[in-house]
């Protein structure tokens, strides 16, 4: 049961988060959730036309409607997600963020080391077994052949990651801490 009728529907569609979008004659399109809550947009509340014929959904879940008048509109969700302790990430100053070869996301904190966001959460990477604080990292790169850089200070240093493990490059070879990493 519907709190409302839609009146003339034209269409159904149910998209792939079991929304049911109902196109009409002439009242616009509506959005019904699955808990029943609907959502109306028709020519009053930015619509350019209130007679919509079709939906569609794409690959990024962007939803398309076709108008009678109207041209052709698109419905683009917002998304926005806070990464933090629930999602494995321990420490909230972020300095530097690359997308890794595999999709992942390196997130450089500065106190709390390297992070891997994939797609089952956060993963800690990184943390100077030499010493006995957690680095503080100013830039992270994931270069063209897969290794990921990450530098640092507390003193001054530069790690490398790749098929042969962890390497450390000696703080010898620069003079100061590595603010930014550049392929």
């Amino acid at each position: 049961q519907l709190p409302e009728s839609p009146h003339a529907a034209w269409s159904l569609f149910e998209d792939s988060s079991t929304n049911l979008w109902i196109c009409t004659q002439d009242k616009g399109v509506c959005k019904v959730t699955p808990h029943g809550t609907m959502r109306w947009w028709n020519k009053e509340n930015g619509l350019l036309a209130s007679a919509t014929r079709f939906a569609f959904e794409d690959l990024e879940r962007n939803v398309w409607v076709g108008t009678s008048g109207g041209g052709l509109l698109r419905f683009k969700p917002r998304r926005f997600q806070s990464f933090g302790p629930d999602s494995g990430l321990t420490e909230r100053v972020v300095r530097s963020v690359a997308v890794h070869p595999d999709g992942s996301v390196l997130i450089g904190t500065y106190g709390g080391g390297l992070f891997q966001l994939g797609q089952t959460g956060s993963a800690f990477l990184l943390k100077d077994q030499a010493n006995p604080f957690t680095p503080y990292l100013h830039s992270v790169l994931a270069d063209r052949t897969g290794r990921t850089w990450a530098a640092g200070n507390a003193p001054p240093w530069l790690w490398i990651s790749g098929t042969n493990g962890l390497t450390q490059i000696p703080k010898e070879q620069f003079s100061s801490s590595v603010f930014a990493l550049f392929e």
